[in-house]
């Protein structure tokens, strides 16, 4: 072996300590540990150059060059087994699949952006009737609902006959808050790359829904179940005789997923089915319910529950059955001072957040709507 190549092999060996020494401990620097390996893989060819030309000159000079002995005739030449020991550190000790052995040192796919699942977002709200209102309380005025029998025959020289008058009464309203508190850390705030307040905003947005949901629902319960144990002609009968002239054609059916799937799977006498995409929107679902087209209202499961195997099929007019007064719609405010319950905004170095909506949702027309169930066999 020559001064040169025994000079590289010296070279490669304390490069490959002084690189892993940076590989863990309180030197750990993955970046110098990779710069050194680079070195010592230019460190290698180099070697294995001085190697070829060493044995080059051997056969010139008419000697055969035997890697299989050593310096003194036995065993693996030192340069050979040194070159095979950084081949095995390169390819077992640093390995990606061990943290320690090289692992830290790949770049794993790390995103801080908040993905959302998708969800069915649902409000009642888009079916009632709303009013903003600028009061705490008030009422309004409805004239009752009576038979008008109309005008009598009047003789000549006779007198009229009275009629009925007609009939009023008051309904009234009063705002209530309603509201809840959200406490974020400022760490999380001040560190996070996205931007959280977004997903706060929608957050509190998710729980406005939610809240105007359950006060429908409630009101909705009020009603007395109508049983129906063949759907289409529960619902014929629901839309043209319970609900009438009055509301037929204003009517739709709200029913859940597991509804839509039993509508889905009903045909006429002739094979076709009975639920079809509306023509002018196409997302929208009708249903044919005799001579009458009703457009279905697909409400998501977790909102409108199955419950006892009992299918919700809520028929009528929701803007004639329900009015919302609305005297805040959602107000969000943010406060690293407050204190709520147990939670102090100052000694915890949080930010709460606080939503809040005042409203009051009212039952309007009993009339206009009736809550049929289907109970399921199978």
């Amino acid at each position: 072996m020559n001064k040169k190549i025994r000079a590289l092999i010296e070279e490669i060996k304390a490069k490959n300590e002084q690189a892993k020494s940076f590989l863990d401990g309180e030197s750990k620097n993955i970046e110098k540990a990779n710069a050194l390996f680079d070195e010592i893989e230019i460190l290698k060819s180099e070697l294995e150059a001085e190697k070829k030309a060493l044995e080059n000159d051997k056969i010139a000079a008419g000697q055969k060059f035997d890697e299989h002995k050593s310096e003194k005739g036995k065993g693996t030449n030192s340069t050979e087994k040194f070159a095979n020991d950084i081949k095995l550190l390169a390819t077992k000790k640093l390995s990606e699949g061990v943290n320690d052995d090289g692992g830290y040192t790949v770049p794993e796919d790390i995103q801080t952006k908040i993905n959302q699942y998708k969800t069915a977002d649902f409000s009642f709200e888009d079916y009632i009737d709303k009013e903003n209102v600028t009061t705490p309380k008030g009422s309004r005025i409805y004239q009752k609902k009576t038979d008008v029998t109309g005008f009598s025959k009047v003789d000549e020289g006779s007198d009229f006959a009275e009629i009925a008058e007609p009939k009023f009464e008051k309904q009234t309203f009063e705002i209530t808050d309603k509201g809840g508190v959200l406490a974020v850390t400022n760490s999380l705030l001040r560190d996070t790359a996205e931007n959280i307040e977004n997903v706060i905003v929608e957050w509190f947005a998710k729980n406005r829904r939610a809240t105007i949901n359950n006060d429908v629902l409630a009101l909705l319960a009020t009603k007395a179940k109508t049983d129906i144990t063949d759907v289409v002609k529960g619902l014929k009968k629901a839309v043209n005789v319970t609900l009438g002239a009055a509301y037929a054609d204003t009517s739709k059916i709200y029913t859940n997923d597991d509804g839509v799937d039993l509508l889905d799977n009903l045909v006429d006498t002739n094979g076709r089915p009975l639920l079809n995409p509306i023509p002018t929107e196409p997302k929208k679902l009708q249903l044919s319910v005799g001579a009458r087209v009703i457009e279905i209202v697909n409400v998501p499961n977790s909102v409108l529950k199955t419950t006892d195997k009992k299918i919700p099929f809520v028929v009528g007019d929701l803007h004639e059955a329900i009015k919302r007064f609305d005297r805040q719609s959602l107000e969000i405010k943010g406060s690293d001072i407050a204190s709520v319950g147990s939670l102090n905004a100052f000694s915890q170095n949080l930010t709460l957040f606080r939503g809040i909506m005042r409203d009051d949702t009212k039952l309007k027309d009993n009339d206009a709507f009736v809550y049929c169930e289907y109970t399921v066999t199978e």
